[in-house]
């Protein structure tokens, strides 16, 4: 290793801030703006600008060393930095550090993270900068080090080094006490924390343009670390800004479309650290006015989350309870919305309560918050102090498990819905029947987002249905099949409705189809299976009627719709003894219904039924022990029926 050396003239002026005291101010800078100073550090010559300060981290190990303000730090950065909790921006800053072991040449650049990273094999060196990449680029060719490669276009950013998944997404998941901070502890804190802190939770900050302080412990092996000894994450994201935010120190986004890229990093940023796909990502968004920024914010946040989306993670944002939560409230339901939000309100109503009057109940009401409600705090546990902000979390946002289940009720695939927007929709009850999840297409014909929670106490298989105004209404059996669960889409492609409690009806199966006239119609049967009952909209997208429960059977099953090529409605169920098929259809579109066929035939193990393009309908039916399907088809469209063909044959162990 070669001498370390600095010049008699900055040994003069060396400067050890400490976590309070600043460098120097962006006027102080701009007054001497054109003079140089040189460094000699570990064989390497550096021309600095002269107004930046120098810090001897060797000398000064707990400086917190922080991208915001312009420094030159020199040496190992320490384990144990003595940061302010809350610290965001970047300007343009330097570290430089002796390299590790077997050390090669090498250049690389984050652009999202406005970040140049170059080695030798004797230095490390770290260069941020904000709007003024070309003063960097100055001090590192000064020293002769390599140079990135603009063989990409310069938005592009490197992906991070994947690795294998260090941790389960379930880490994410967490209810009690948390805390975050601007650096990530050493192990050794951790584990004293652990032990003696009543947190159990962690919020680390991974990446993004506005990511002020050095990481030098956060590593996919500390992440596992912690991991073992029982702590959850909350991984943040300090990413563009809305203009004038953080007192002007942060950069203002170029335009919403960054989402995307910044998306893009957080995962690679995740991935580095071994998150896996599923895991949650927290966009950190400080306060910003006037009211006219909140169509660019949201522009991004909306870029963000689809991005997210689309690439099977969960979306969080994180802000203050007046600036950015407030905007998402005031959109909920007409903009894309993140999956969890982390608010901060000091203090907040009921302190570590994750409610807030701000906040109506029925918003990201499933487990899908975070409260900040306190910050900027020293705390010490086991004779060691932080300085942090403290969360309280409710977020339970594993998606569920393989091997969905029957419950009996005959339907083993989960719903399938349509957006107003063309993207597919499917939702489906966790194994262990203990939440509705679903899962949607990023866009029409694109890839898909990850499982998001809609909470509500379930019993069975739900079935979906759209209103004419493109909303999306739920409807799944309740516990014990003693009701049904109902929910609905605020806003076309928007966010949901409380569940409503009143819905009511028979229980043992459910099904639901459409009248003529856009009205949804419910059909169930009772429990012991011996009667239909139905429920309608009495105006297309509006309200309910009563419970009819004169609708009858034969019933053996559950019932399932079929919609004729004029639009009248037929419905299909089992007979008593599931031996054969009976079916009732509307005399007129949206009118009254006929009475029961009961000599429909048929094997009747199971059915369902679809239109051909002609508009004839056709149903399938499973023969008695699962063996072979049967099918029979309209002869015209609206007309009578052929025989059954028990010639389409199988393999078949389920109904169709």
């Amino acid at each position: 290793m070669k001498p370390r050396i600095l010049t008699s003239a900055l040994v003069g002026v060396l400067m050890f801030l400490s976590a309070g005291l600043a460098a120097a101010s962006p006027a102080s800078a701009a007054a001497t703006a054109g003079a140089d100073r040189t460094i000699h550090y570990q064989g390497a010559t550096f021309r600095v600008p002269a107004s930046w300060p120098v810090v001897d981290l060797d000398r000064a190990p707990n400086t917190c060393v922080r991208f915001d303000r312009h420094a030159v730090y020199l040496g190992r950065s320490g384990a144990r930095q003595d940061c302010p909790a809350h610290l965001m921006g970047r300007t343009e800053a330097i570290l430089v550090q002796p390299a590790g072991h077997g050390a090669a040449p090498a250049a690389q650049e984050n652009t999202s993270a406005r970040e140049i990273t170059v080695s030798t094999a004797e230095l490390t060196v770290t260069a941020s900068y904000g709007t003024d990449r070309a003063t960097v680029q100055a001090v590192l060719d000064s020293a002769g080090l390599p140079r990135v490669r603009r063989t990409q276009p310069r938005s592009a950013t490197p992906a991070a080094p994947a690795v294998a998944a260090a941790v389960s997404a379930s880490t994410t998941s967490y209810t009690g006490k948390g805390f975050d901070l601007c650096q990530a502890p050493d192990s050794s804190t951790m584990g004293t924390w652990k032990a003696s802190s009543p947190y159990g939770a962690i919020g680390i900050y991974l990446g993004g343009v506005n990511r002020t302080c050095d990481q030098p412990n956060l590593t996919s092996g500390w992440v596992a670390q912690q991991a073992s000894i029982g702590w959850h994450f909350i991984p943040l994201y300090v990413g563009y800004q809305a203009p004038g935010a953080c007192q002007n120190t942060c950069t203002a986004i170029p335009s919403p479309s960054q989402g995307t890229a910044d998306a893009d990093d957080a995962i690679a940023q995740l991935s580095a650290l071994g998150f896996p796909a599923g895991s949650p990502v927290y966009m950190d968004i400080e306060p910003y006015s006037p009211a006219s920024y909140s169509s660019l914010v949201m522009g991004y946040l909306s870029a963000w989350t689809t991005q997210l989306h689309a690439r099977g993670y969960l979306s969080g944002v994180y802000g203050n309870g007046s600036g950015v939560i407030s905007d998402l409230v005031a959109n909920y339901g007409s903009a894309t919305m993140p999956d969890l939000i982390d608010f901060a309100i000091w203090p907040g109503s009921g302190s570590t309560s994750t409610s807030d009057p701000t906040i109506p109940d029925n918003e990201w009401a499933n487990h899908q918050r975070i409260h900040q409600y306190a910050g900027d705090i020293t705390e010490t546990y086991g004779g060691i102090s932080l300085g942090i902000d403290s969360d309280y979390l409710d977020v339970q946002q594993a998606g569920p498990g393989s091997g969905w289940d029957d419950f009996g009720d005959g339907r083993q695939n989960p719903a399938i819905g349509r957006e107003a927007n063309g993207a597919m929709i499917a939702f489906a009850v966790s194994p262990d029947q203990q939440g509705l999840y679903y899962r949607e297409q990023s866009a029409p014909n694109g890839g898909w987002g990850t499982w998001q929670q809609l909470g509500g106490a379930v019993g069975g298989l739900p079935v979906v249905g759209r209103d004419p105004d493109g909303r999306l209404e739920l409807f799944v059996l309740g516990p014990g099949k003693s009701s049904i669960q109902h929910i609905w889409q605020t806003a076309p492609g928007g966010g949901w409705s409380s569940w409503d409690p009143n819905f009511g009806g028979p229980a043992a199966g459910l099904t639901v189809g459409q009248n003529a006239d856009g009205r949804l119609e419910v059909f169930a049967l009772a429990p012991g299976g011996a009667n239909i009952s139905h429920i309608w909209q009495n105006a297309p997208n509006g309200g309910w009627s009563s419970w009819d429960a004169t609708f009858g059977g034969p019933a053996g099953g559950t019932p399932v719709v079929g919609h004729e090529a004029d639009g009248r409605m037929a419905v299909f169920v089992l007979g008593p003894n599931g031996n054969s098929i009976a079916v009732r259809e509307q005399v007129a579109p949206s009118a009254g219904w006929g009475a029961w066929n009961g000599s429909f035939g048929g094997p009747a193990g199971g059915l369902t039924v679809s239109q051909n393009t002609d508009g004839r309908l056709e149903v399938f039916a499973l023969a008695p022990g699962g063996a072979n399907i049967s099918h029979i088809w309209q002869n015209a469209p609206n007309g009578g029926w052929s025989s059954w063909d028990a010639t389409f044959g199988g393999p078949a162990g389920g109904t169709p």
